[in-house]
């Protein structure tokens, strides 16, 4: 029995035109992807944004660090275990987490965005009362 027995209908239909690698790289990252912080992060992002420069920014962001995963997996699988690269990435993770509760939650996150990118003006800091974007005039 071939592997490709296996495969949906449709799946099996589309790999006869585009790469089976292709697909399911692109179906796992797109189910993967589906609610994450990121998108998340972007969508908080999207009502003070300029639409196509947020879409633009989001889509390079998420392909420069796909690629980066892909070559540095590559390079790290040829000379760490798997055991040591898991090490790292907790490492890295709780790093990552003690980062993120010494982070200030009332700092102005739209003072780091160029203002071509910003819709209109926006603020968030604890002086308009910290409930949310409050526009400025």
């Amino acid at each position: 029995k071939e592997p490709q027995d296996d495969l949906h209908p449709v799946f099996k239909a589309l790999s006869s035109y585009i790469s089976p690698v292709f697909l399911q790289a692109l179906t796992l990252t797109f189910l993967a992807e589906w609610g994450d912080r990121s998108q998340i992060a972007t969508i908080a992002l999207a009502p003070n944004m300029n639409m196509w420069g947020l879409i633009v920014g989001a889509s390079l962001g998420h392909s420069f660090a796909t690629s980066g995963a892909c070559i540095g997996g590559r390079a790290l699988a040829s000379k760490f275990s798997e055991k040591a690269v898991a090490l790292m990435g907790g490492t890295c993770f709780l790093v990552f987490a003690i980062l993120a509760l010494l982070d200030d939650p009332d700092s102005d996150f739209m003072e780091a965005i160029p203002s071509f990118m910003r819709k209109s003006s926006y603020s968030m800091g604890a002086a308009d009362g910290g409930d949310g974007l409050v526009e400025q005039a």
